[in-house]
């Protein structure tokens, strides 16, 4: 059984020895700077987001809320930049990718990072719908709103057009509004564009110094979290990969079971380095720092790959509940070669402690049980095993929402079909439609002569694109039952539904994934298999016989 690591104590002073933080050379210098010049100066790859700042923390209304201040003219604030060097590298910033070179002169952000990146997310992409923070401009009522498939028209001003004045020429010329809407459009790219948001500038060579003025910035406003302060202290730029828990993330990223945000990557850090999962104090590992970072993202991705290959769970969206990828990051940096017979029995522990929410990872259940894996490899899958209820629990039913365990389930079972487009017959991308809205699509919307419940349940849902045909118009017009049985729909369904009776298609669907999940989970979870360990295990040697 493994022990929990003592948190190394930690005192401010540490990182300064015990004198007062040092002194800047010289007072920052201020100047201010256009949204124009602002955002140029983002594609340029001058103003960065620096390696210790925390994810982006905004949600869509927070930027509406901030282009619609600039553009009334309403303060937004001061930023704070960090003049210093920077290495060439890509910048992600939402949908945005920029390829900057080296610079020696780049201004990295130390406050302000919420409003830099949702500009750039807002005004910068080529594409003005490509980005969960789009927006576009309603010329008549003079309001920022999200785009909507109408939204193509003469009345609605895209604003990533209108940092260029040439491109918002352009686009007047193309779409000819009236010229009282045209005047609108001009006056609020005028208003953009010019709008001067007040900066500090700060030069030292000293990271701690910056590192300090950041922490202080920040403690004044909403407190950061454990992994944020975290990467504040640890998070280097030094070149050594990763170099902060957004690395862990992007590196992950590319195996294509999603991103996990950072939160998780940092309990995973814990869980592998044998320190307390529930503990609200950032870890201070000062030169343990890098190595942790490096066994994270091996573990994780090991506990990654397993999930897709071994588990047969394609994507971090559809997992029921997040404990399994603690533990399994865990597992596999104590043990990341296990036998085939291990690897066979984590994979039904993942899917019993789903099907009986005993995964809910709740602080002391998590505790618990990563307190069950320790060195010997065989002797923790049994432990793991164990800590689950014997009992096979019903199958969930009931109303489907993503949000909950029980309708991922149903959701894995979906996928588990091999679902395939229904206009094209191809089989679908798991990885791409699973990080989209909307992946699991309502056919009915309640109405007379439909049971509630029936249109609630996952009867319901197809895992398919959206698709302005509509989903019955495709179901009945594509070809063959490849296509029809890799959505869980047979003839008779199909029959049903081209006479109009939607009841008596979902009631049939219904009755055929109520039997595909049952035997579904069964598979996957096999409780009434035994779980005896390996046989290699179960020899005893001479020597343990004397």
């Amino acid at each position: 059984m493994s022990e929990v690591r003592e948190e190394p104590e930690y005192d401010s002073s540490e990182s300064r020895g015990s004198t007062e933080p040092a002194r800047l050379d010289s007072s920052p210098r201020a100047r201010a700077f256009g949204v124009e010049e602002l955002m140029r100066e983002v594609s340029r790859g001058t103003v960065r987001v620096p390696p210790f700042q925390r994810g982006l923390r905004w949600e869509r209304d927070d930027a509406r809320n901030l282009v619609d201040s600039i553009y009334r003219g309403y303060p937004v604030g001061t930023l704070l930049f960090w003049k210093t060097e920077a290495k060439g590298e890509r910048l992600k910033l939402g949908s945005l990718r920029v390829d900057v070179p080296a610079r020696h002169d780049a201004l990295l952000v130390v406050d302000g990072q919420q409003r830099i990146t949702s500009l750039a997310r807002i005004l910068l992409p080529e594409d003005p719908t490509n980005d969960q923070f789009a927006l576009f401009f309603e010329l008549e009522s003079e309001k920022l709103l999200p785009p909507r498939a109408r939204q193509r028209g003469r009345h609605y001003l895209p604003l990533t057009v209108v940092l260029d004045s040439e491109e918002l020429l352009s686009w007047l010329f193309e779409t000819k509004p009236p010229a009282e809407l045209r005047a609108k459009a001009i006056h609020f790219g005028k208003r953009v564009r010019e709008y001067q948001i007040p900066a500090y500038l700060v030069e030292s060579s000293n990271d701690a110094v910056l590192r300090e003025i950041f922490q202080r910035i920040n403690s004044t406003g909403r407190a950061l979290k454990a992994n944020d302060v975290f990467d504040a202290i640890h998070g280097s730029k030094s070149g050594v990969h990763p170099a902060n828990l957004g690395d862990i993330a992007t590196e992950i990223e590319k195996h294509g079971f999603g991103r996990p945000d950072d939160k998780l990557i940092y309990r995973a850090l814990l869980a592998v380095s044998g320190y307390d999962v529930g503990g609200r104090r950032a870890l201070r590992l000062g030169d343990e720092a890098a190595p942790a970072y490096a066994a994270t993202l091996e573990a994780l991705k090991a506990a990654v790959f397993f999930l897709k290959n071994d588990a047969d769970i394609p994507h971090e969206s559809l997992l029921p509940y997040k404990l399994p990828i603690l533990t399994l990051s865990r597992f596999f940096h104590l043990h990341p070669s296990p036998q085939p017979r291990s690897r066979d029995l984590l994979a039904r522990w993942v899917w019993r402690g789903a099907w009986s929410a005993q995964h809910q990872g709740a602080t002391v259940s998590t505790r618990s049980t990563l307190a069950l894996i320790g060195h010997d490899e065989e002797r923790a899958v049994q432990a793991l095993l164990g800590s689950l209820r014997e009992e096979q629990p019903v199958v969930p039913h009931g109303n489907f929402n993503f949000r909950f365990a029980a309708s991922k389930l149903q959701a894995l079972a979906l996928v588990a079909l091999q679902p395939r487009d229904l206009a094209s017959g191809e089989i679908l991308d798991v990885e791409q439609l699973a990080t989209g809205p909307h992946a699991f699509r309502q056919m009915f919307s309640a109405g007379p002569g439909v049971d509630k419940d029936l249109v609630r349940s996952v009867a319901n849902r197809f895992f398919h694109p959206v698709t302005p045909s509509g989903l019955r118009r495709l179901l009945l017009s594509s070809s063959g039952r490849r296509v029809w049985t890799s959505h869980a729909v047979d003839e008779e369904a199909i029959d049903a539904l081209r006479r109009g009776r939607r009841r008596e298609f979902l009631e049939r669907r219904r009755a055929l994934l109520e039997e595909h999940l049952e035997s579904f989970l069964a598979l996957h979870a096999r409780w009434k298999e035994p779980d005896r360990p390996s046989i290699t295990s179960l020899v005893v040697s001479d020597s343990e016989e004397i």
